[in-house]
């Protein structure tokens, strides 16, 4: 896990980016890691998980793809199981943003 951590540059703040956390190894070593409960890092939620950690560790320091994966499935199976927050965005106005999208009509709101 130190090797995620080191390679993880300082955002200056307590602000969420844009990308989920759950997106990658990096993010999840940020905010949802117990080592990152503050004042050491961005884990606001406090959420404590063995067996996420047990699959962070493996992937830090893992080089068999197979295992790699198994490891990754571990982790998003306990995000899923026992989530560190309450998922409440459901984006129901997808956008397209390439001009390669030919046809997309945005649904209404209403």
């Amino acid at each position: 896990m130190s090797k995620i951590l080191e390679q993880m540059p300082d955002l200056g703040g307590p602000a969420q980016p844009s990308l989920a956390p759950t997106t990658d190894i990096g993010m999840m070593a940020r905010f949802i890691t117990a080592a990152n409960v503050p004042p050491a890092g961005n884990n606001f939620e406090q959420w404590k998980d063995a067996r996420f950690e047990t699959a962070l560790d493996t992937l830090s320091n893992e080089t068999d793809p197979a295992i790699i994966q198994a490891s990754y499935r571990a982790a998003n199976e306990r995000l899923v199981g026992d989530p560190p927050w309450l998922y409440i965005v459901h984006d129901m106005n997808p956008r397209a943003f390439s001009k390669r999208v030919h046809g997309f009509v945005p649904r209404s709101p209403g």
